[in-house]
């Protein structure tokens, strides 16, 4: 929701994958987002994204019915191998401990998201 380019972009980038799945709107809610996401070879999402410096695990993409979290991608049984995060602020990292950083993207990865 509330994107500049009320998805026009969508057509042409799904035009380019044998049979997406489509999800807009009211579709984009976050139990379907996480269901289709399961298991996906790959995934393409155009979002807003928020990162939260304070507690980078609770950085979002904003779907229909609100919020997908980080945490949210720990319940799917295998994460996207790839994604596409065509979202704001998705790769800002913050400083955590002694040499870790967080954010959206470096949680992905030991869940098993190779890019």
């Amino acid at each position: 929701p509330g994107l500049a380019s009320c998805g026009a972009e969508v057509p042409e980038v799904a035009g380019r994958y044998g049979r997406p799945v489509v999800l807009e709107a009211d579709d984009a809610r976050v139990p379907r987002v996480l269901e289709e996401l399961d298991g996906a070879a790959l995934a393409h999402i155009a979002a807003h994204g928020t990162f939260r410096a304070d507690s980078p695990m609770f950085s979002s993409l904003r779907m229909a019915d609100g919020p997908l979290i980080v945490h949210d991608f720990e319940r799917l049984a295998r994460s996207p191998y790839r994604i596409i995060l065509s979202s704001c602020d998705t790769a800002r990292l913050a400083s955590v401990g002694a040499d870790e950083l967080l954010g959206l993207v470096a949680a992905l990865l030991p869940l098993g998201t190779a890019g």
